[in-house]
């Protein structure tokens, strides 16, 4: 199975972006110039994480559906730690305003993890279209 790191970003960054613009106004208008880079800075600790975690995915792909599907719930457990880590670091280290860092890094985690949900089914799908069992595992027996 063959997963494409540049469809992710389609999936991924792009409603990120969107989101974070959206967002932008009211984080100025709650926090000032702070929640600005409290937002920035959430943003760069997920997108990093959750590219790290996608590398891991993409090449636990290799092997099928299958180990793709288990990395991604073992990538996305323990992006949730670093997120918070990183996040609680970067409250403690920088003079950011903690509520809206926290805000974001939940924001940008939730839009991240379901594009990247929605990039595994996409890619599970396209890889057992065609296949006897044509799944993996229980789904196989719901066709």
């Amino acid at each position: 199975m063959r997963m494409s790191l540049g469809s992710l970003l389609a999936w991924t960054v792009g409603p990120a972006v969107l989101v974070g613009l959206v967002g932008a106004y009211p984080t100025w208008r709650f926090a000032g110039q702070g929640g600005l880079a409290s937002q920035a800075a959430a943003g760069f600790i997920v997108m990093l994480a959750m590219g790290a975690s996608a590398a891991a995915v993409a090449r636990k792909a290799a092997g099928g559906a299958a180990k793709a599907a288990m990395a991604f719930l073992l990538a996305a457990s323990v992006r949730v730690g670093i997120c918070v880590a990183s996040g609680l670091a970067a409250a403690i280290l920088l003079p950011l305003p903690t509520a809206a860092l926290l805000i974001w890094l939940g924001a940008f985690y939730v839009v991240s993890l379901l594009g990247e949900s929605a990039w595994l089914v996409k890619a599970i799908r396209r890889s057992t279209e065609g296949s006897p069992g044509g799944g993996i595992g229980a789904w196989a027996m719901l066709k």
